[in-house]
């Protein structure tokens, strides 16, 4: 089912269950207690649309909301007591405003908040006091550069975590920052300025996203400890082999792995799992059959799609040496489509 008709279909029970838990009196006040400013939609009573109206401040929220869209203003604070009534928000998007800063006592009380999104703002910490309910939270294109032990010490809930776009150096912040997300299914980091992988990655991870910053190595101890993990981009770093010996990507659960743009000189060795794998834009000037047919879990290889385009190996100069490999590489690849 397409993803805008699973909202619309969540939107309308969300908007039944809360009619119904209104009385007759209430349904005709709906009309007259929206934010001057704001779009309450009289056939869906628990939204609230205060986007794009140019407002320097939160307005506040009344009790009867559950989604609220605030995006593209000019808010820079979000006082404590304009969402004091607010307490059925499950939805809070805040995207493109210029937040700074948000008061600890702002969103604590928001126990049934699910998703937070504050996109493109200038915040330069992670949010404290968020509310332990919460499942997504979106920090993407801020000023943070680093991030604390406790900053996400009640989140026990998080699966999707987005810090992408921001100003993270070195592994990111405190060793055991990450540690109490337990639930953690998706944590993107892309296009900070990591040297470092973030340390102690909940083990339950499905997908991380490292594209963009500035790591040479992959510590070997990392795939391994990450025995979920589906997907994985390191695209966009100085990745290269001889800070990283043996050279492999052994995640048992690993289906997609992309490490496009960065200086490596050799393909890695791979698990069986593996269907997909990007390599385009790198110093790959051979390929080692011998070496990369042989998976490290011994069990048949399932790799589908390989990206070798912008290496010297397919370097047009050595076309009859290209055939010979793509030949050799369909032998142990029998899913293979052509390499591109």
């Amino acid at each position: 089912m397409p993803a805008h008709f699973f909202f619309i279909i969540v939107l309308s029970m969300a908007t039944t269950q809360c009619l119904t838990g209104l009385q007759a009196g209430d349904r005709r006040e709906l009309p007259l207690t929206c934010p001057e400013s704001c779009y309450c939609p009289p056939d869906h009573p628990v939204v609230l649309h205060c986007d794009a109206r140019s407002l320097n401040l939160l307005p506040t929220i009344p009790t009867r909301i559950w989604y609220a869209y605030l995006q593209s203003n000019k808010m820079t604070t979000m006082p404590a007591s304009h969402l004091a009534n607010a307490s059925r928000i499950i939805l809070l998007q805040l995207d493109s405003n210029r937040i700074k800063r948000i008061p600890r006592s702002t969103l604590s009380k928001q126990t049934n908040l699910i998703t937070l999104s504050l996109r493109n703002n200038l915040l330069n910490e992670v949010p404290i006091g968020l509310p332990s309910s919460l499942q997504e939270l979106h920090l993407s294109g801020n000023l943070i550069s680093r991030v604390r032990r406790t900053s996400f010490q009640r989140l026990s809930n998080l699966r999707t975590l987005d810090l992408s776009h921001n100003r993270m150096e070195g592994h990111g912040g405190h060793a055991k920052a990450y540690e109490a997300l337990s639930s953690l299914s998706s944590l993107d980091l892309s296009h900070n300025i990591l040297s470092e992988t973030p340390r102690k990655i909940p083990p339950g991870l499905k997908k991380l996203s490292l594209a963009g910053n500035n790591l040479t190595t992959l510590p070997v101890e990392l795939l391994p400890s990450l025995p979920s993990l589906r997907y994985l981009s390191v695209a966009q770093n100085s990745l290269h082999e001889d800070t990283c010996t043996p050279w492999k990507l052994d995640g048992e659960s690993l289906l997609h792995v992309d490490l496009s743009e960065n200086d490596l000189t050799r393909v890695p060795k791979f698990r069986s799992t593996l269907i997909r794998l990007l390599l385009q834009k790198n110093h790959v000037k051979e390929v080692n059959t011998t070496v990369v047919c042989q998976m490290l879990d011994g069990q048949p290889a399932r790799l589908s799609f390989l990206r070798l385009d912008g290496n010297p190996v397919l370097d047009a100069r050595f076309e009859p040496g290209r055939g010979i490999m793509a030949r050799s590489l369909a032998l142990c690849f029998p899913y293979l489509r052509p390499i591109i």
